[in-house]
C-alpha cells in the first residue's frame, strides 16, 4: 500500500508524493488487505479517536476471484466496526458501491463535490448531532 503522507508530516513536505497517486492507479486494488494495513496503522498511533475514511471507486478489483475479494473486504471491515476502536467511512467516488461494505458511507457523484463531502463526513463524526450541513452554495453551484 502507498503511504503519500505520514501521521507527523506536515500537508506541504508531502505535497510531491500526494501530486504522483495519479501514476499510481493501476487498475489492481485490494481493497481489504489496503484497509487492513491502514487499521493497522491507526491502532499503533496514540489518540483516542480513530476516523478512517476510505475513498473508493469501485470495489475491489484484484487478480484472483471478485467474490471473496468482495468478501473479504466485508469481512474486515465489519471487525474493524465491531472493534469500536476506530470510526470507518466509506466514500464512493462516482460509485455507489461502497453501500455494500461499509456501515456509514457516502457516495459523491460530482468530484468538485469531494473535498466538501468529506470534511461533512469528518465534521458529522467529529461533532456527532450538533453538526448540521449547509449545502446551500453546493446547491447555488448546481442551479448556476
Amino acid at each position: 500500500m502507498y503511504v503519500f503522507k505520514q501521521f507527523d508530516e506536515r500537508l506541504y513536505e508531502a505535497k510531491g508524493a500526494i501530486g504522483a497517486i495519479v501514476d499510481t492507479a493501476h487498475g489492481n486494488n485490494t481493497d481489504g488487505e489496503a484497509v487492513e494495513l491502514a487499521y493497522r496503522r491507526l491502532m499503533s498511533r496514540p489518540e483516542s479517536r480513530k476516523i478512517m475514511l476510505v475513498l473508493s471507486d469501485g470495489s475491489p478489483v484484484a487478480y484472483g476471484h471478485r467474490g471473496q475479494q468482495e468478501q473479504h473486504l466485508r469481512n474486515v471491515v465489519g471487525e474493524i466496526e465491531a472493534s469500536r476502536q476506530v470510526d470507518v467511512v466509506g466514500v464512493g467516488i462516482k460509485s455507489e458501491s461502497v453501500e455494500h461494505f461499509y456501515a456509514k458511507h457516502v457516495v459523491v457523484r460530482d468530484i468538485q463535490d469531494l473535498s466538501g463531502t468529506v470534511m461533512d463526513q469528518l465534521a458529522k463524526l467529529l461533532m456527532g448531532e450538533r453538526f448540521v450541513v449547509d449545502n446551500s452554495k453546493l446547491l447555488e453551484r448546481r442551479a448556476g
